[in-house]
């Protein structure tokens, strides 16, 4: 049995991208890896919630240009107050979607980051995602 999902996201420029989860999400470093001075990986924090970030080219792998590269998949968010949080992106004049009710009932909306992640943040109306 799994006990834990942390995404780990390649980024262009990882001080961004943490000013950006930081301002929107209220993500805080909790780890990260600075060879030579330079951060190259940051795992972030916010309640019981995790996400990695690693910079592009930082010496993990192989470089490429990841503002060209199509992101494939998404990732979803379940925040406690979907309509606090989404008036708390508004507010700080993220690019945001609409809140939105599902068919199967579910109040979402979409955010995308810097890089080009498309984050569904999804308040389930029922089922096994619910709890």
């Amino acid at each position: 049995m799994l006990n834990k999902l942390i995404p780990s996201l390649a980024v262009s420029d990882i001080q961004r991208s943490i000013t950006y989860y930081r301002e929107a999400f209220g993500f805080t470093v909790c780890e990260s890896h600075k060879p030579g001075g330079q951060l190259v990986w940051a795992c972030l924090r916010s309640g019981s919630t995790f996400l990695m970030l690693q910079q592009e080219g930082g010496g993990h792998g192989e470089a490429r240009d990841i503002a060209s590269t199509p992101k494939t998949f998404c990732i979803y968010l379940q925040p406690d107050d979907i309509d606090a949080l989404h008036a708390q992106l508004v507010g700080k004049k993220l690019a945001v979607g609409p809140l939105k009710t599902t068919p199967l009932g579910a109040r979402e909306c979409t955010l995308s980051d810097p890089d080009g992640y498309e984050w569904w943040i999804s308040q389930p109306g029922g089922g096994p995602l619910a709890g």
